[in-house]
């Protein structure tokens, strides 16, 4: 009986185990470089485990995996030399002690970043990373979408789309596609030339009291934006006012 008993254990930890296993996404290697600080460029195959902040490099497929700490990389080119080329940076946010994982989607004298609140999905929005318990979730809500395999594209700012795999993190009862896009939130910083630290782009009241100050060596820009005569929320044309007027 006592045999039975374990035996039993033993099958159940088997069937758990394997179904944890099923739970796993998909997170390959992608082709990439890797721009340090110090100069050195790094060629070959990058990966990320769990978090965008653990970074696994490999020159080839059989090479062995190496840890490249995130505070040394300049910056992080997915299909580098190509169309599909995206850049990945580490960089600070201003007033706030947190590093920011964000993609680089605009640039001229000012920079346009994007965050995604789930970093290593925003890393792989290429490829459809979803579990299997994913997948039998979206099934009971009928999401087209999700069953014929497409991918959500966003706009960007400057006209460029990426997309972005189904995914939630939390069921909602006010639906499916509810989670989705809480889980999917899009953060937009700018970046002034030749400064280490992000600006949120963030509501009106918020960047005033915020972030405004910031921009005190250029007064008339101040004094439009806090007499709303420039929208925030138009990133493009917030960002040629701040060029024609401060430059």
């Amino acid at each position: 009986m006592k045999r039975i008993f374990l035996f039993s254990v033993f099958l159940f930890s088997s069937l758990f185990i394997n179904a944890q296993d099923f739970e796993l996404r998909i997170t390959p290697y992608l082709n990439s470089e890797i721009v340090l600080k110090n100069g050195d460029t790094l060629k070959g195959l990058v990966k990320f485990n769990n978090s965008a902040f653990d970074v696994r490099f490999k020159p080839s497929e059989d090479a062995k995996k190496i840890k490249v700490d995130f505070k040394e990389i300049e910056k992080l080119i997915t299909n580098p030399n190509s169309e599909n080329a995206r850049i990945f940076q580490y960089l600070e946010n201003y007033k706030n002690k947190f590093i920011k994982f964000v993609e680089l989607v605009y640039s001229d004298e000012v920079k346009i970043y994007i965050e995604l609140k789930d970093r290593v999905s925003h890393f792989y929005s290429d490829f459809d990373r979803t579990s299997i318990n994913e997948a039998l979730t979206a099934a009971r809500f009928n999401n087209q979408q999700f069953n014929s395999g497409s991918l959500y594209s966003i706009n960007l700012y400057n006209g460029k789309q990426i997309k972005l795999p189904v995914r939630y993190s939390y069921f909602y009862e006010s639906g499916y596609l509810y989670s989705v896009s809480s889980s999917m939130k899009i953060y937009y910083y700018v970046l002034l030339e030749d400064d280490p630290k992000l600006i949120p782009v963030t509501s009106y009241k918020s960047f005033k009291k915020k972030y405004l100050p910031y921009f005190n060596d250029c007064p008339l820009f101040v004094e439009k934006f806090s007499e709303k005569e420039l929208d925030l929320r138009d990133l493009p044309q917030f960002i040629e006012s701040y060029k024609e007027i401060c430059n």
